[in-house]
């Protein structure tokens, strides 16, 4: 989880084929689950939150 804002920016337009200016939010986990980062589109320029957890995993709930 070394990428920041342009380097999620790019996975978002080149491999999900979205753009990142849309105000969606776009979540990436690390390989372990320990990171969590969100990218998004803030009116005029973009917001990454990053979290990353000491102990534990985070899980992923499955409907």
């Amino acid at each position: 989880m070394r990428k920041g804002y342009n380097g999620l920016a790019g996975i978002v337009r080149n491999e999900l084929n979205n753009d990142p200016l849309s105000g969606d939010v776009y979540v990436f986990f690390g390989k372990n689950r320990q990171i969590v980062k969100m990218l998004c589109w803030d009116k005029d320029g973009f917001a990454l939150y990053s979290k990353r957890l000491e102990r534990g995993v985070l899980r992923i709930c499955k409907e």
